[in-house]
């Protein structure tokens, strides 16, 4: 109940109000508050401590101490005529009690007690949230007519059924038609104002907007017809707002003529090209060199610019210009083409030059240029920097080659790498570690932390290897390692060994933590194969034969009987400690602590 008609409630009832009742003040939706004659506050509800922060204690307190100063004289004026026997209602800014002012609207209205004023009764209600709200109204409708006038911007409203409920002015002119008219023209008109190619998918945009409402908004591009300018394309934005509980959803568009920017578009494009069109000029250079006179005779400046200056430096000198510069591995290649120039024939060839400490790659094209005689007597040469393009191989060659996860090289490089000490070393070996675990942290915990499990293993194992050793990532979490010059049954025993004992090594993953369960195959170049692909092949069969904790020496004449054999007198207690070296090796050793996937606490 309003505060003003509750009082004149109890005063209806004929009741001496010098006394307020309890339950009507404790009880009251607002904050209610009672002053003395000379303006000090005499009672309150807990409502009125909780508007302003005080505690009841501290708003005991003449008035003017919580009124802004600026509206002191005013809420006076107020404070005076409530005490001539009338009610008041103004808005004042009264002061919260961590310092902000907060504008509140004051309702009073005099105590009487046998016919004389005693005091005056308050209410206050806070209006800085609807002051706020109402600023930031009028900001957005500020907002909107400004963006309204933006040219290329419309903005539309429609009901349900389709027919338009309001529009901006620019919304008009997007279809050449005054805003008068664009009122009057029907769902059907407007309609037809849209591409007949795009009306379709228009019908399929709208009925996607009605199934789905709760979308924030949904985006198309389409054409609409101006009859002056023809085919105009625009990009339309559209989405549902409900005005109420029983009121018809408003579909909002807002359109945006995209025909003038896809016009800048198009001539921004013709630019470009003409500017790469320049580039490509002005990044190759033409020069002349005549066997004759051993020097160059002609060149454009263009050289000049891409390698500072070399060309004019070296321009003089008697030979061909780059002999001084030009890599040395690179200079057969170079002389050879100087053969078949001279022997008329077009060349084109890469190679790399190096001038005050910087690489840089030239790709040219040299044409043989003949005497009257049919003699080649010079040549003329389009010379390009391909540095930076070198440069992108370079880096797209390094991702093809190595894991994204742990950089290692990857299968296809180390089979190059294992081709190269085919023809370096005389004897190494190959091995191949699994942690056999990546699957099942993949399918338990999810790829990020078997990504982690990637490189906190290939970390591991990189670690406990030698210098001299090459290190490679199968798949999964199988890893290959190349070992030159051991084949010895002692020493691949041994490395072996060292490697089994990374299974006794936690291996800690966030909140996660795991042993390794870890699985060797060696095989051995030449003994074992004499081909990289066949040497990779006959370490994962020897993999494959190695259980957990264990590694296996390949062997050809292992074969499933002597697997069968070999079990058994494993489990009898009576294989023998000595195997033959041209047998099957296996080791297993103790397994360290039991696998883990339990989280830390």
């Amino acid at each position: 109940m309003p505060f003003k008609k509750g009082l004149h409630t109890l005063l209806k009832r004929g009741q001496d109000v010098s006394v307020i009742d309890e339950h009507f003040m404790e009880n009251h939706p607002d904050a209610i508050f009672t002053l003395d004659p000379t303006g000090r506050v005499t009672r309150l509800n807990d409502k009125t401590s909780l508007l302003l922060g005080y505690t009841g204690r501290d708003l005991m307190n003449h008035f003017s101490f919580f009124v802004h100063p600026e509206d002191q004289e005013t809420t006076l004026q107020h404070f005076q005529k409530v005490m001539s026997g009338s009610s008041e209602t103004y808005a004042i800014r009264v002061r919260h009690v961590n310092g902000q002012y907060l504008e509140m609207q004051i309702v009073n209205i005099p105590i009487f007690s046998n016919n004389l004023i005693v005091g005056a009764y308050g209410i206050i209600r806070d209006l800085t949230t609807s002051r706020v709200m109402k600023q930031q109204m009028d900001a957005i409708q500020f907002d909107q007519q400004l963006v309204e006038t933006l040219p290329g911007i419309a903005i539309a409203a429609f009901n349900e059924d389709g027919c338009l409920l309001r529009a901006s002015d620019s919304f008009a002119e997007l279809f050449s038609v005054s805003p008068d008219q664009i009122k009057t023209l029907s769902k059907q008109e407007l309609f037809q104002r849209i591409d007949p190619a795009h009306q379709q998918e228009f019908r399929e945009f709208l009925d996607l907007l009605k199934a789905n409402r709760l979308l924030p908004s949904l985006d198309i591009e389409t054409r609409v017809i101006h009859p002056q300018h023809g085919f105009q394309d625009v990009f339309c934005r559209c989405a549902f707002r409900r005005t109420g509980a029983n009121e018809q959803a408003e579909l909002t568009c807002v359109i945006y003529n995209l025909s003038e920017h896809k016009l800048l578009d198009k001539q921004l494009h013709d630019e470009k090209e003409k500017l790469l069109t320049f580039q490509q000029v002005s990044t190759s250079a033409i020069y002349r060199y005549d066997f004759t006179e051993k020097t160059i005779i002609f060149h454009t400046r263009g050289f000049e610019k891409i390698f500072s200056g070399i060309l004019h430096h070296y321009e003089g000198t008697e030979g061909t210009w780059e002999t001084d510069l030009i890599l040395e591995e690179d200079r057969s290649k170079v002389e050879a083409s100087h053969q078949r120039i001279l022997a008329n024939h077009e060349i084109e060839l890469s190679y790399r030059i190096q001038h005050d400490g910087i690489l840089y790659w030239v790709l040219e094209n040299r044409t043989p240029i003949c005497n009257p005689k049919g003699i080649v007597s010079a040549f003329q040469s389009v010379i390009q920097d391909i540095t930076r393009l070198k440069q992108q191989e370079e880096k797209i060659f390094q991702l093809a080659m190595h894991d994204r996860v742990t950089g290692l090289p990857n299968r296809t490089l180390v089979l190059e790498k294992i081709g190269q000490w085919i023809k370096t070393y005389p004897t190494f070996s190959v091995l191949t570690v699994s942690y056999n675990t990546l699957q099942d942290i993949n399918h338990d915990f999810g790829y990020a932390i078997g990504d982690k499990w990637l490189s906190k293993t290939a970390t591991q194992l990189l670690h406990q290897l030698p210098g001299a050793s090459y290190f490679g990532h199968l798949y999964g979490d199988e890893y290959i390692v190349l070992f030159p010059n051991v084949v010895e049954e002692c020493s691949i025993n041994k490395i072996c060994e060292q490697l089994i004992e990374l299974s006794k090594q936690k291996i800690v993953i966030d909140s996660y933590e795991w042993y390794p369960s870890i699985g060797i195959g060696v095989s051995r170049f030449p003994e074992d194969a004499d081909s990289a692909e066949d040497l990779v092949k006959t370490a994962s069969i020897a993999l494959g034969r190695a259980r957990v904790n264990e590694y296996s020496v390949y062997s050809s004449t292992f074969n499933i009987e002597t697997y069968r054999r070999h079990q058994l007198q494993k489990v009898s207690g009576q294989l023998s400690a000595g195997m033959n070296c041209s047998s099957s090796t296996s080791r297993r050793l103790t397994p360290g602590p039991e696998r883990s996937s339990e989280p830390r606490h």
